[in-house]
């Protein structure tokens, strides 16, 4: 969490330097709740209940569309199970019809995945760690008057991996890859603040690899929810 705040942070130093005709600084907290599916290192693990946190900050300005985001899920079930993701990112709107906006770019994401399982590699604390570059798209929709919606889709084929187990890490991992959604439905009470329901989901995956010259097998993950929270904006 202090890590994703860090990143918010800092992105809204720089950008608040900027010239505040036709800017826009709105700032997101939601809490979560979902599900989510993995098999970790070719071990099936059943179902589990997550609880998640999510921060995100968007910058607009003019065609410019910036972004901060940090999303925490902690699994509710035996073992521990987690995810961490940060990401920053810049976008072009590419289309601004009356209700419809939409905004193509790029981000860098990193991602965490936190693993203590009985039946995984005898309930020992792992960790995969992943970072690289991600394609973003956004779509935001006025709906009607103070109501609106907006989707966001992130996603990379080329994700590189790291991984770790007993104080030892390793890189010699192929590339992997990274996908997020986020749907959001909001109504604004005022110019300032408004509430926020969404969906939001997606998926990872870590091909085979050696470890200690030990095979490993492949690694994947899938989750969804439902969010609320509060839209602040400035």
């Amino acid at each position: 969490m202090r890590k994703g705040l860090v990143f918010s942070l800092l992105l809204i130093s720089l950008l608040c330097m900027a010239d505040p005709v036709s800017a826009q600084l709105n700032v997101r907290t939601q809490l979560g709740y979902g599900i989510s599916n993995s098999s970790i290192l070719g071990t099936e693990i059943d179902q589990v209940a997550e609880w998640s946190t999510l921060v995100t900050t968007t910058y607009s300005y003019e065609d410019l569309l910036f972004g901060a985001m940090y999303h925490g899920a902690h699994g509710l079930k035996e073992g521990r199970l987690g995810r961490s993701t940060m990401q920053l990112s810049a976008n072009y709107q590419a289309v601004n019809e009356e209700a419809l906006r939409v905004y193509g770019g790029l981000g860098y994401q990193l991602l965490g995945v936190r693993i203590k399982h009985p039946d995984v590699e005898n309930n020992d604390n792992l960790k995969f760690s992943g970072r690289g570059f991600v394609g973003q798209a956004v779509v935001e929709i006025d709906i009607a008057e103070n109501f609106r919606a907006q989707a966001t889709i992130t996603g990379t084929p080329w994700f590189k991996w790291d991984y770790s187990q007993g104080g030892i890490t390793d890189s010699n991992i192929d590339k992997g890859s990274s996908f997020n959604y986020q749907v959001d439905m909001a109504y604004d009470f005022n110019p300032e603040y408004g509430i926020q329901l969404g969906l939001m989901g997606g998926s990872y995956g870590i091909p085979k690899f050696e470890f200690q010259h030990n095979p490993m097998e492949q690694t994947n993950g899938s989750f969804t929810g439902i969010s609320a929270g509060v839209v602040w904006r400035f």
